[in-house]
């Protein structure tokens, strides 16, 4: 029996975060393996916040040309071509049921005990970019006592940097949208939570979860989050600028020259690429401490292809808790 492939494209520039009306399925045949190519049919797609940017800009990459596949993360499993069929991969695949792609393009897999999903979030780039970030902020300074603000720490990467940040000594501080996530923070040992949705003044609230001051920010959002933190925080205080969420729709932070000067802050943007030559380490690093069950994450799974585009606007809305991810049906 012939494969059978769809794939879902942009069809339309998202007006501030991408919803269903911005891309449309399509059918489309499967190619053959070429030579050093793998035929991959697709079990998972990650829903990341880089699919906005890569659909609204280039900032991240290549904007997505309007008519064109989707891109994104998935996992998959060989079907034919270069590689032994059955074999466990990781890569680019874009939105689709089956992907034709360059064999050294992906990263292959052992299955072990541990769900297969884990490669998409703790042992994939959001794990590399809690883990590398985190060391990026604490630099050579001893953590422990020293209070830590984690926004969007109810997602994949600031529920990782705050269980890893705990465990290294830090008190965690976590931001999370609802009394469920807030809650589940607590389970994972936060110091203290901030439900964002009962925030009027977030200067007031900072304050109120962290008397004694900021002394590390893991920023997921900027925008308004970001400048109180600045204008909370202590001296010699260090902000890693890591995602910038918050500002897709809403309001942009503005930071005081003055507070950075006075209090000689130390603000640096973070992207975890410039980092490759640390990923081996982390990775193995992240390995351990997952199968050791220091690090949890919970899973939103939305179920078909078709669902992908409101996957990825329920992952930006919040709506969910830790990972997203799009099982694709048989």
């Amino acid at each position: 029996m012939p494969l059978h492939n769809q794939e879902i494209r942009l069809i339309r520039r998202p007006r501030g975060k991408p919803g269903h009306d911005d891309f449309s399925l399509f059918d489309t045949p499967v190619h053959a393996p070429e030579p050093g190519q793998i035929l991959v049919k697709i079990g998972w797609l990650s829903m990341d916040t880089y699919l906005h940017e890569r659909a609204s800009g280039d900032a991240m990459g290549p904007m997505v040309p309007l008519d064109s596949r989707m891109v994104g993360r998935g996992l998959g499993t060989v079907v034919a071509g270069s590689l032994p069929a059955g074999t466990l991969v990781r890569g680019e695949f874009d939105w689709q049921r089956y992907a034709t792609v360059s064999a050294s393009s992906v990263t292959t897999l052992t299955r072990d005990d541990s769900p297969e999903t884990w490669h998409l979030s703790i042992l994939g780039v959001p794990g590399l970019t809690a883990w590398l970030g985190l060391r990026q902020l604490q630099g050579k300074t001893d953590g422990n006592g020293k209070m830590l603000l984690v926004s969007s720490a109810a997602g994949t990467v600031g529920s990782l940097a705050g269980q890893l940040a705990i465990a290294s000594g830090l008190k965690v501080i976590g931001i999370a949208g609802g009394p469920e996530k807030c809650a589940r923070l607590a389970e994972l040992g936060f110091h203290a939570t901030i439900d964002r949705l009962d925030v009027d003044n977030w200067a007031d609230a900072l304050r109120q979860a962290a008397p004694t001051g900021i002394d590390l920010y893991f920023d997921n959002t900027g925008g308004e989050i970001l400048e109180a933190a600045v204008r909370c925080a202590n001296d010699k205080a260090r902000l890693l600028l890591c995602g910038h969420s918050g500002e897709y729709e809403g309001y942009a932070g503005r930071i005081r020259s003055s507070d950075i000067l006075y209090k000689r802050l130390t603000l640096e943007g973070f992207l975890v690429w410039d980092h490759a030559a640390d990923f081996s380490h982390a990775g193995q690093a992240l390995a351990r401490a997952a199968k050791n069950g220091e690090l949890t994450l919970h899973e939103t799974i939305h179920e078909g292809l078709a669902k992908a585009p409101t996957a990825l606007r329920a992952m930006m809305d919040g709506d969910g808790m830790g990972k997203h991810l799009v099982r694709l049906e048989d």
